[in-house]
């Protein structure tokens, strides 16, 4: 006597297993943003600011505006001292800043400077945009 293997439960066994598998990778998804463990990624802000040291005792900063100057509502220029800080208010397309070393109070060097600028946009939201040597 000869019997045929009915294989039909095991297609069944192995739907289940996949939905149950899918549910709780759903589940899962959903807690994460749901308890906040997933964050989206704030939009990056995009304003352009050239740095140009001509001379050993001078550095200057020209704001160049961008797809954000809109947003845009102050500066703050960390000059190379590393402490001095100078803050602008409502920056205008083609404005010059310019750090010279008379007393010493930039710290500019012949050599490479480094200075950093912040912006703060609406919405309280703070940027580096600019952090380069010259």
């Amino acid at each position: 006597m000869h019997t045929e293997a009915n294989e039909s439960a095991v297609s069944e066994v192995i739907g289940v297993i996949l939905i149950v598998a899918l549910t709780v990778i759903m589940a899962a998804i959903i807690a994460a943003y749901a308890f906040g463990w997933i964050q989206t990624v704030p939009l990056s802000r995009t304003v352009v600011i050239t740095a140009d040291q001509p001379g050993a005792n001078i550095m200057y900063l020209t704001y160049r505006g961008g797809p954000d100057h809109a947003s845009l509502e102050s500066l703050t220029i960390l000059w190379p001292d590393g402490t001095t800080r100078q803050t602008i208010t409502s920056p205008k397309i083609g404005d010059v800043y310019n750090a010279i070393n008379g007393a010493g109070a930039k710290n500019i060097t012949a050599g490479r400077d480094r200075i950093v600028v912040t912006g703060h946009f609406k919405g309280n939201v703070d940027q580096v945009v600019l952090d380069t040597w010259v």
